[in-house]
């Protein structure tokens, strides 16, 4: 993990190259990716339907596809998949 922060003042789990093998490893969307990226940084759903111009219930289905993929139901879990998962498989 890195210690670098978004211009929004929140961290960011991984470097841009660490996101790519992510988004390989769980066959993500671009958009889910981004998702995931806005969840990692602690973003609720409204705040991520702002960031990406989108509606709450698309919030959700990419959410939810998201968890489908890590397969994790919740966003901790997901983010512990990311962090931890790599020490598992």
């Amino acid at each position: 993990m890195t210690n670098r922060t978004h211009s929004d003042g929140f961290p960011e789990l991984f470097r841009s190259s660490q996101w790519a093998q992510v988004q390989s490893r769980y066959d993500l969307t671009s958009r889910q990716l981004h998702v995931l990226r806005l969840l990692c940084r602690g973003m609720n759903n409204e705040s991520m339907a702002d960031e990406l111009g989108i509606c709450m219930p698309t919030v959700r289905s990419h959410l939810r596809s998201v968890y489908a993929k890590l397969d994790h139901g919740d966003r901790v879990g997901v983010i512990l998949e990311l962090v931890h998962g790599s020490d598992r498989k």
